[in-house]
């Protein structure tokens, strides 16, 4: 008998084998449920409030809020001194407090202002000097500088190998930052390059399975998606044979695997195929207790639903992992972003409703998201990665 009866999807994934849904998960979809978002209480509609990447910390020891940090950095300076650890510690967390709000022009100001008094006090190769430079980096590169970014990461890339060796673990880890980096500025053939030689160095220090080799091996695959799906396919499925092994199914590292396998199998022109994909994706996610994963999943299967034709389940998909997010306490910049991203997925899916179907009510819902995003755009605070999808997904709703 095939499947196996006790095989989940998501070992049958790691073989390379697309398991077929259940039939309540087939006839949840069909009506615009999911059953990983069942625990997310139905509630009446009201206005994004994570949109502008204003992530307000609940949870969490540490606050987010910049006007704390401001405060804590000038007790500590008045107190202390400029330079003592502790007001550059503030410091550090101001500009922290500023990225996480999404406010990259003020983040970038501190980091600046931070980086030498770090070599000074604490050295240049120092953890903190390196974490500094990866913050400037990533902070010019969300403001849309990728270019005067780059030089910062590639130095806490030399800096870290000088200090500890090409071959050290950090200097690996920072070696695969790099190259997320510049795949993400749009350098992929660099990005490929340095990944691949990042591989190459966990394999050596740590083996095929290490944690940090899979995980290298996953981001190859992402890079990939565009420019060769059938090698990224098989990068993939080899990531999720390890971190089965390593971890278990249910493991956030192995779900995450297994829901960038549905991407790439849609971007590779299968959403048929990706679709059992996403679902197995999203039930590891619902074990695994993962709400950011669990939207993340739900929204990806909403949006290649669309591109099926149920447009409806696609909505309800997209307007649940949004809700489900933003009750998730995480001060993550990619958070947000990530909201960004479903909201223009509601708002797409909002567009192909036709009013009798329920489209009149979906495009009031999405009003709401539209409007959100079209001021993000204004005021230029729109993420890279979703400026053109959220561009697009605007001018159908407003144009329609």
């Amino acid at each position: 008998m095939w499947p196996p009866p006790r095989a989940s999807a998501i070992a049958l994934v790691a073989l390379g084998v697309l398991a077929r849904p259940a039939a309540s998960w087939a006839a949840s979809v069909s009506r615009g449920k999911s059953p990983s978002l069942v625990d997310a209480p139905r509630r009446a509609h009201r206005a994004p409030a994570r949109l502008r990447s204003h992530l307000t910390l609940t949870d969490v020891a540490r606050p987010a809020d910049p006007e704390f940090w401001a405060q804590q950095v000038r007790l500590h300076r008045t107190k202390h001194g400029g330079d003592h650890p502790r007001t550059l510690s503030a410091l550090s967390d101001l500009a922290e407090a500023h990225y996480s709000s999404g406010d990259m022009g003020r983040a970038t100001a501190v980091f600046r202002d931070l980086l030498p008094r770090v070599d000074a006090v604490h050295g240049p190769h120092s953890s903190r000097a390196l974490k500094v430079l990866r913050g400037l980096a990533h902070a010019l590169l969300i403001g849309g500088d990728a270019a005067t970014g780059e030089p910062f990461m590639r130095e806490a890339r030399d800096r870290c190998a000088d200090a500890r060796g090409r071959m050290h673990p950090d200097t690996l880890q920072a070696e695969a930052a790099l190259a997320c980096f510049l795949s993400t500025a749009g350098r992929r053939t660099e990005a490929e390059r340095l990944m691949t030689r990042a591989i190459q160095g966990w394999e050596a220090v740590g083996g095929a399975h290490h944690p940090s080799t899979l995980k290298c091996v996953g981001d190859l695959a992402l890079m990939l998606q565009r420019s060769d799906p059938v090698r990224s396919v098989e990068l993939t499925q080899r990531a999720i044979r390890g971190l089965v092994a390593l971890h278990g199914e249910d493991h956030p590292a192995t779900v995450r695997q297994v829901h960038n396998l549905g991407i790439t199998l849609a971007r590779a022109g299968n959403p048929v195929g990706a679709i059992p994909v996403l679902r197995a994706a999203l039930q590891g996610a619902a074990r695994a207790r993962s709400r950011v994963q669990i939207a993340q999943s739900a929204s990806s299967l909403g949006e290649i639903l669309l591109l099926t034709g149920d447009a409806q389940a696609a909505f309800d998909l997209s307007l649940r992992a949004y809700r489900l997010l933003e009750r998730d306490s995480g001060a993550r910049p990619e958070d947000a972003a990530m909201l960004q991203g479903i909201a223009a997925g509601i708002v797409e899916a909002s567009c192909a409703l036709d009013e009798g179907t329920g489209g009149k009510a979906a495009r009031h819902h999405a009003l709401t998201y539209a409007n959100e995003l079209l001021e993000l755009k204004e005021c230029g605070r729109l993420h890279p990665q979703f400026l053109g999808r959220a561009t697009a997904a605007l001018e159908r709703f407003f144009l329609s």
